[in-house]
């Protein structure tokens, strides 16, 4: 069976332990000349929790990575603090699924986690908190 991603995060891509993969934005040219827009804040919930440890990895089965970009020209910020937390394989939220991590020097992030599950009727889905 092949799993399926989406988000609305610029330039992400997913790939599965199946080797799936995809880019889920226009292209990275598309980027070069506007602005990007900032993505929408969310409620944090009632899970976040801060100073998660800083690791890569989660879990297996889910490669998410991507680039941190200034809304102003898409340049890749380089160093930024990004954390991120999810639901377990059992829906539930626990510290083996929180992390933290720091951008390379061209903006990218990588990490592999479970796939998330729903959580009280929520979609799957992971928390991001990018500084």
């Amino acid at each position: 069976m092949r799993r399926r991603a989406a988000a609305t995060v610029v330039a992400l891509f997913v790939t599965t332990a199946a080797g799936s993969a995809g880019l889920l934005a226009n292209g990275m040219d598309a980027f070069a000349e506007r602005a990007c827009p900032p993505t929408p804040t969310d409620s944090e919930g009632p899970f976040y929790v801060p100073g998660a440890p800083e690791r890569q990895q989660t879990g297996r089965g889910l490669m998410v990575r991507g680039t941190v970009r200034s809304t102003r020209g898409c340049t890749p910020i380089p160093g930024a603090r990004i954390e991120r937390w999810q639901a377990n394989p059992d829906g539930q939220y626990d510290d083996a699924h929180r992390a933290s991590m720091k951008s390379d020097g061209g903006g990218e992030y990588r990490f592999e986690t479970d796939f998330p599950r729903r959580y009280f009727g929520r979609p799957p889905h992971i928390h991001y908190k990018v500084f």
